[in-house]
């Protein structure tokens, strides 16, 4: 049989295979805001396949490392990402490839994004150094970025591959955008672009441009909710014009996404009350409606990660049906959505051998992260400025400090102690890892000092300076042990 070389026909191929089986009618995503009122809403639909799904609870200060989806699925493992991060921001996502392959999803910050199909996306392929599977870089999104101005300033950066995608991206400050790829370049729809806080399965233009041939919008055609042709970006933003501030945004939410179910096949209904902390669900077999609330949410790493089963009979809080993330669980997720990965990029591997590199891709994490950031760094600390002295003798003279870093399989923490012992560290969970750069803040007992370390990675140096009550006092170089 013909073995495929190019890569770049490798992925042309990619997207004709996502688009043969993803219809037109394929995900709805829309934002009402009104006054206190701030949802987002979501409809995945999948026509004639079923689709599985777990809500995940992904931790902060957690080591990862991206993929690409040719690294997935060719057995060279094809223009792999080179990307690792450490995770800033706990989140809640809806997955059905697995851990960090997300479908959706929203962190403690408020930021939110969601995919829908583009019959007419094209990804760039520019040789750019960060690459990611798509699905894996909505979980970088919602990882290390708190609202939508910091991703649009990010994306450029990045170079993605997968399903044509685009996405939705909104805050609680009810800041909203679209970004999609069309011809390889990367579109962003925001602000008075974007006058319609919604997102379907065709470029935000097109939409608009149809939308204006429909009463109320500028034309003539039939606007109405009964006329299912009009489509689903005409009757969203009907509805979204006709909201009352009387009646409840989440039970209204739902009644919109209903009203784009009956042009669709839809899987999962999700609600999202960005402002209230709320996040609601239901499935195709399960219809009455599930909650749990985000600010109830251990999102410290001194926890495992939990996951839920989406498909469930029973309505109301579902808090505690929450149970601990295990391999065995992701493997069986994946496993259970019904697509042929073999035959995204046929003649790589067998499909088994596709799922099982989905399902474990996460744990390379775990091996890596002893290598680029944990260990043991010592600094001798000595302040010559005598003004401070005066007034805390002795305090940074003669001192030695001892800062360890410690990884709990992906879970990274850190401490720092002082030979003298007046100053002992809080807990470090605020690391972050971006450009191979590590850095933190720590905060010291009794008496505070703000210190800022960056380091590169596989480095034997830190160097950082060192903040008391915001006056720059001096420089910090700790060096590995």
């Amino acid at each position: 049989m013909y073995k495929l070389k190019s890569l770049g026909i490798i992925i042309a191929l990619t997207f004709l295979f996502w688009a043969s089986i993803i219809k037109l009618e394929s995900c709805s995503t829309f934002m009402l805001k009104h006054t206190d009122k701030l949802i987002f809403g979501h409809n995945l639909d999948q026509p004639g396949m079923k689709v599985s799904g777990y809500v995940f609870i992904n931790k902060r200060s957690v080591f990862k490392k991206g993929c690409t989806l040719s690294e997935l699925l060719t057995k060279d493992r094809k223009n792999p990402s080179t990307l690792n991060w450490i995770s800033k921001y706990g989140s809640v996502s809806f997955n059905s490839f697995g851990k960090d392959l997300i479908d959706g999803g929203l962190n403690e910050e408020g930021l939110y994004i969601w995919e829908m199909s583009n019959v007419l996306g094209k990804y760039g392929s520019v040789g750019k150094t960060k690459r990611l599977f798509a699905s894996n870089w909505m979980q970088y999104i919602l990882d290390n970025y708190k609202n939508v101005e910091q991703v649009i300033q990010s994306v450029q950066e990045m170079e993605l591959d997968g399903p044509a995608w685009h996405f939705f991206i909104g805050d609680k400050n009810g800041n909203y955008a679209a970004i999609e790829y069309l011809g390889g370049k990367t579109v962003i729809h925001q602000k008075e672009e974007m006058p319609i806080p919604a997102l379907f399965n065709m470029p935000y233009d097109i939409e608009m441009e149809k939308m204006s041939y429909y009463q109320g919008f500028g034309g003539r055609n039939d606007s109405s909710l009964d006329n299912l042709s009009a489509g689903r970006f005409v009757h969203t933003a009907v509805m979204l014009k006709d909201y009352s501030v009387s009646e409840s945004a989440v039970k209204y939410g739902f009644k919109i996404l209903e009203q784009l179910s009956k042009t669709c096949e839809t899987k999962w209904s999700v609600i999202i009350d960005a402002l209230n902390g709320k996040i609601y669900f239901k499935t195709e077999g399960f219809q009455e409606i599930k909650t749990f609330e985000l600010n109830k949410i251990d999102f410290s790493n001194q926890t495992p990660v939990l996951i839920l089963d989406m498909d469930i009979k029973k309505g109301g809080d579902v808090s505690e049906k929450f149970s601990q993330f295990t391999d065995e669980k992701n493997l069986e997720l994946v496993r259970k959505f019904d697509i042929p990965f073999n035959q995204i990029m046929p003649d790589e591997l067998t499909n088994d051998e596709c799922i099982q590199r989905v399902a474990s891709f996460y744990k390379s994490a775990e091996k890596q992260e002893n290598q680029i950031i944990t260990g043991v760094w010592k600094a001798k600390v000595n302040c010559d400025n005598p003004v401070f002295n005066s007034f805390y003798p002795n305090l940074f003279v003669d001192d030695q400090w001892t800062l360890t870093i410690n990884s709990k399989k992906d879970a990274i923490s850190g401490t720092c102690t002082n030979s003298k012992g007046e100053l002992v560290s809080e807990p470090i969970e605020n690391l972050e890892l971006n450009n191979d750069q590590l850095s933190f803040t720590l905060t010291l007992k009794k008496k505070y000092a703000d210190i800022r370390i960056i380091v590169q990675a596989n480095k034997d140096v830190m160097t950082g300076q060192l903040i008391f009550n915001g006056l720059p006092l001096m420089m910090v170089e700790f060096i590995k042990q």
